[in-house]
């Protein structure tokens, strides 16, 4: 019977080379790059003690560090993580003993708040636990962390530290993380998750494996929010905005884009006229709420509605699923009457010039002007049209 409960608690980080199949990361979003890299650094026992997970945000840099941990505890002996046995149920649900998560948040409200903060995590890893963009990891935070780290370790493997968003610690809780790190705690594995890994202490980069993510791609933000429920239409236009950031995604979902859709489409079209005051219509309209993320989502989907018109001229002659690449694809006629008003070389141009304009939204530019600017796109057709 001993033997039987030692063959069952063995897992898939203590015996290197054994195969197993391949991890399931069924929560994660794309990134299979990575979700490979620590197949291997598994299967072959090759564990660091501590990881930087860096990238842009809306990655899911937070949920694969829980899914790794889940993976480096499970005790299922064919696949890990299996989300079944008690490890993987523990971990996932951000409960297990030997799990500690530091984030972001005043010494006041942090303690209370930690429950609810870690149930909706639980529920949704892509879901910030901060709620302040402000807010710090506070030196508090490390001190109750090394208390944690003083207690017997329970049931698993590999104790695990989760620091998120680490380049919110305060100058004190870096140099106390980072005296843990010259020195980690046997069976300890800290991952350190970071949008900005140049704000952290060179000294604790030095020490840690860094992995880094990629942006997501708009087609797996797009099939994630329809398996979540979200329309194909508004799903496709949402996944094309995000810029590869799925914590954004689920922000502009929130957000009415069928209006700014069909705005966008008629600017393009009273620009095309040379109908001013009509254009100066639109600048209004758009400026009056001084709304930055309006004036880039705008520009955004115009800029979606210049691709779908390149890719109309482009593929629709020789390619049978040309029409699975448009992002307006259910404004086919649409698409169909703004091809007729621009030829190729006035979309390629329109292209790079609102790509442009899109990236100026966040620099001290006045709105008005980029605004104006993106109107002038349209002054050489005019000029050719007259």
């Amino acid at each position: 019977m001993e033997k039987h409960k030692n063959h069952q608690s063995r897992n898939l980080a203590e015996t290197p080379g054994v195969e197993r199949t391949a991890m399931s990361f069924d929560r994660i979003i794309g990134q299979a790059p990575i979700k490979d890299t620590l197949q291997k650094i598994i299967t072959n026992g090759r564990l660091s003690k501590t990881y930087i997970f860096y990238g842009p945000e809306g990655g899911g840099k937070d949920a694969m560090a829980i899914e790794f941990a889940k993976a480096i505890n499970c005790l299922d002996e064919t696949r890990v993580p299996c989300d079944v046995c008690t490890n993987c149920r523990q971990i996932g649900a951000l409960t297990h003993p030997d799990l500690r998560i530091l984030y972001a948040g005043s010494k006041k409200n942090l303690e209370k708040e930690s429950a609810g903060r870690f149930q909706i995590k639980a529920k949704d890893p892509y879901i910030p636990l901060a709620k302040n963009s402000l807010a710090k990891i506070l030196i508090d935070s490390t001190r109750e962390l090394k208390q944690f780290l003083s207690l017997k370790i329970f049931n698993v493997k590999h104790r695990v530290i989760i620091i998120s968003e680490a380049d919110r610690m305060t100058e004190q809780a870096a140099n106390s993380i980072l005296k843990l790190l010259e020195e980690p705690p046997e069976k300890t594995m800290f991952i350190l998750t970071t949008s900005q890994i140049d704000r952290l202490l060179p000294t604790i980069v030095s020490r840690c494996q860094v992995i880094k993510f990629s942006p997501l791609k708009a087609d797996e933000i797009r099939d994630e929010l329809i398996k979540r429920g979200t329309e194909k239409i508004q799903a496709t236009i949402v996944s094309r905005l995000a810029g590869g950031n799925f914590r954004k995604a689920m922000i502009l979902l929130q957000e009415d884009h069928q209006a700014l859709r069909n705005m966008a489409f008629q600017a393009i079209v009273t620009g095309v006229s040379g109908d001013y005051l009509e254009q100066f219509a639109f600048i209004e309209t758009l400026t009056s709420g001084k709304n930055k993320s309006m004036i880039r989502d705008f520009l955004s989907l115009a800029l979606l509605w210049f691709r779908d018109v390149f890719f109309f001229h482009e593929l629709r002659f020789g390619h049978p699923d040309w029409e699975a690449v448009l992002t307006n694809f259910d404004r086919l006629n649409d698409i169909q009457k703004l091809a007729l008003l621009l030829e190729d070389q006035d979309v390629e141009q329109a292209i790079a010039k609102t790509e442009l304009l899109v990236d100026l939204v966040d620099k001290n530019i006045y709105i008005n002007l980029i605004l104006i600017d993106f109107m002038t796109i349209f002054r050489n057709l005019q000029e050719r049209v007259a």
